[in-house]
C-alpha cells in the first residue's frame, strides 16, 4: 500500500476573512487540543469537559448556532512551503514543521489558541 504525502488543509489565504468553516474548525481543534493539554492533570475533566465557559465555543464548533454568531480569528503565513529547520545540533537534520500549537493567556485573562499548520 502506498503512503500519502498530500495534507489538503481548510486554511487557504485566498478565501475571505470570517471564514465560518475555518472558524469552527479552529474552534474544535482549540477544544481538543486545551484537552490534551490538560488530561495529563489529576482532575482535568473539570476544567475540560464539564467547564461551562467553553459550552459557547462547544456548540458553536459543532453546531454552527449559538450565542456565538463567529469566532474571530487571525489568520497569517509564519513559514513558506518547503522551509526546513535546523537545530543547533551539528548533528541534527533539516526538518519541516507540518503543523504545531500553544496556549496564551493575556494579561486581561484571556486564552488565545495559536496553531499553525503547513506554515499557515
Amino acid at each position: 500500500m502506498e503512503s500519502s504525502t498530500s495534507y489538503i488543509s481548510p486554511l487557504n489565504l485566498n478565501h475571505p476573512k470570517n471564514n465560518v468553516i475555518v472558524s469552527r474548525f479552529l474552534g474544535k481543534v482549540a477544544l481538543e487540543a486545551l484537552t490534551q493539554k490538560l488530561m495529563l492533570i489529576d482532575g482535568w475533566e473539570e476544567e475540560a469537559i464539564y467547564r461551562k465557559e467553553l459550552d459557547p465555543l462547544r456548540n458553536y464548533s459543532r453546531y454552527g448556532n449559538n450565542k456565538i454568531k463567529f469566532w474571530h480569528y487571525h489568520q497569517r503565513m509564519i513559514y513558506g512551503e518547503g522551509d526546513y529547520f535546523i537545530d543547533t545540533d551539528e548533528n541534527s537534520e533539516p526538518y519541516e514543521i507540518l503543523h504545531e500549537f500553544t496556549f496564551h493567556y493575556s494579561e486581561a485573562k484571556e486564552l488565545f489558541f495559536i496553531i499553525a499548520i503547513m506554515g499557515d
